[in-house]
């Protein structure tokens, strides 16, 4: 089932359907019925996050240094939508688009009393 977000891959021998959420599963599923998928262990990054937080020394199963430079190309991605056919040009350093400045205003915002994001540390 489609119904849900999931990732395709296809293969020579038929294509494996990974859910966000849920057990992977291989189609077509008569060609794979006594196929036995292997354990994937027990990642739970909900939990490695809060022992990090609690422990300080815990091992992490996501990888920060991927995940946020991911995370801003997905939000870059957003912006993007707002300037259709138009290249925004992306200064990670300063973390700022260079040549169309009213992109800008799209990445951050003016928060209301009481609600502000200060910075950590």
């Amino acid at each position: 089932s489609l119904l849900q977000p999931a990732s395709m891959l296809i293969g020579e021998k038929g294509y494996l359907l990974v859910p966000h959420w849920g057990t992977p599963k291989l189609y077509p599923e008569k060609d794979f019925a006594r196929y036995e998928l292997p354990d994937p262990g027990k990642a739970n990054h909900y939990h490695d996050w809060v022992d990090a937080c609690l422990e300080g020394n815990a091992e992490l199963s996501d990888n920060f240094a991927y995940a946020g430079p991911l995370s801003e190309a997905v939000q870059l991605g957003n912006v993007a939508v707002r300037f259709p056919r138009q290249t925004l040009e992306w200064d990670a350093a300063a973390l700022r688009i260079t040549n169309v400045p009213e992109a800008n205003a799209f990445l951050t915002k003016e928060y209301r009393d009481g609600w502000a994001v200060t910075a950590a540390g």
